[in-house]
């Protein structure tokens, strides 16, 4: 946000100037516009390569083992928040995900509540959270609307229909797959889940690999108790570092 207040700024700036000493209003628009455009790729620029070196150290902790020190170089992130939109809403996200992973789910929620609709799997979590506490009104704001910010993840439409089917609506779950599938033609897991609840059978989410088990619906074969699922963190969009 404070990058995009700099632009602003030096927009009016360099229009002002060109106005007030030529009258050119043409001109001044034009060189002011390009100011604006110019700084803010700049900072974007910059603030992106620092969020990128931090994200670097996030995974580093993680393939140590260390997820309390990942979740302390989010946290000193936080002032790098300021100058971008949507950027704190990653970074917490990012914080939701790996609290969840660790079974964390009190100390989760309000992370995952505030992270972007971008963050898929964070909101995927915040919604898989309201559907175990039978909060079924706000599960389907939270995946619907990550749905429509996350039109490529073939996942979080199966996980939404996952759901509705557990919670009686096969029907839902149905029309939710269709839809994703005329997105993602030709994806096989969307038309096995398709092909399964057409056929009153369960949905199976198995093919997604790991990932699949860190939303902890299921214990993948041969896991401890209490032991963390493997699979990938999502990375914060280069998006959203950007205006």
């Amino acid at each position: 946000m404070i990058s995009l207040v700099i632009s602003l700024a030096l927009f009016g700036l360099v229009s002002g100037a060109i106005i007030a000493l030529h009258w050119y209003w043409g001109y001044g628009i034009a060189l002011g516009a390009i100011a604006f455009f110019v700084s803010n790729f700049i900072l974007s620029r910059t603030i992106g390569k620092k969020v990128e070196t931090r994200m670097q150290e996030v995974s580093q902790a993680l393939a140590k083992g260390r997820p309390e020190r990942a979740i302390e170089i989010l946290k000193a992130a936080y002032p790098l928040t300021r100058w971008q939109f949507m950027l704190r809403g990653q970074v917490d996200g990012q914080i939701g995900v790996i609290l969840y992973a660790q079974r964390k789910f009190d100390e989760a929620l309000p992370y995952l509540e505030k992270a972007s609709n971008r963050h898929w799997m964070a909101r995927a979590m915040l919604g898989v959270t309201y559907f175990k506490r039978s909060r079924f009104t706000e599960m389907d704001k939270v995946f619907q609307k990550a749905i429509a910010a996350n039109r490529k993840e073939g996942m979080l439409a199966s996980l939404y229909a996952y759901c509705l089917a557990k919670h009686g609506q096969p029907d839902r779950a149905l029309e939710v797959l269709n839809r994703a599938l005329k997105k993602l033609e030709g994806d096989a897991r969307l038309t096995a889940n398709i092909n399964a609840v057409q056929n009153k059978k369960p949905i199976k989410m198995k093919a997604y690999g790991d990932v699949w088990y860190q939303f902890h619906l299921e214990r993948p074969p041969g896991m401890v108790q209490g032991q963390m699922p493997k699979g990938p963190m999502p990375r914060m969009r280069r998006k959203a570092v950007r205006r």
